[in-house]
């Protein structure tokens, strides 16, 4: 692979950078005010500790990449993902108009994440077995939308001061199940300081 570190990259018509090949690392580079994506990564590559600030789309990512420790802020889309198998950890992703939205994602984890300030921290739609924990949704439009998803599995996640704590519609449960929510300490905590029910009461 090819390791991309310690780069400034700003004002680029498409890609900041453009990372391919497996085993390859993008480390500590600053790219922002891009085009089309602030970095742009293919499969089985680690993305760690960069600063991607005021771009179209900050991270495109394919299949089984590791995200971990990035400042994604400003964005139109903190990420734009393209695969499944691939972890989002520790990162801080904010003021962007989605934070992470996903479509057809599967076997994803997305842990340990700071989302403030997104008009939508996170959404998933048509998805499957996802693990999603021990993230904070704060400040934001909403924390996590989820709409014809099965088999995902959410918990010990903080939801804060968001207009919408979360919303799951069109579960598919005739060939499978919604997402397994943990609301209680029996099961898994979530803190939240207003739930949004599936039937649209608040509690």
């Amino acid at each position: 692979g090819t390791d991309v570190n310690n780069n400034t990259v700003s004002n680029c018509y498409r890609r900041g950078i453009d990372g391919s090949g497996a085993d390859s690392v993008i480390e500590s580079n600053h790219v922002e005010n891009t085009g089309l994506y602030g970095i742009s990564a293919d499969s089985d590559m680690v993305i760690t500790k960069n600063t991607i600030m005021n771009n179209n789309n900050g991270i495109e990512t394919g299949s089984n990449n590791l995200i971990s420790y990035n400042r994604i802020e400003g964005n139109t889309y903190g990420f734009f993902t393209l695969g499944m198998g691939c972890t989002f950890v520790h990162n801080y992703i904010a003021n962007n108009t989605i934070g992470i939205p996903m479509s057809y994602d599967r076997n994803c984890i997305i842990s340990y994440n700071n989302f403030f300030g997104n008009s939508n921290h996170f959404s998933l739609q048509y998805g499957s077995e996802n693990i999603i924990t021990y993230n904070n949704f704060t400040s934001g439009g909403s924390g996590i939308s989820l709409r014809g998803c099965n088999y995902n599995l959410i918990h010990h996640n903080n939801f804060i001061d968001n207009a919408v704590q979360a919303s799951e519609a069109e579960t598919y449960l005739g060939s499978g199940q919604g997402a397994r929510w943990a609301l209680d300490e029996t099961t898994g905590s979530t803190a939240y300081d207003s739930w949004i029910g599936f039937d649209g009461t608040i509690t």
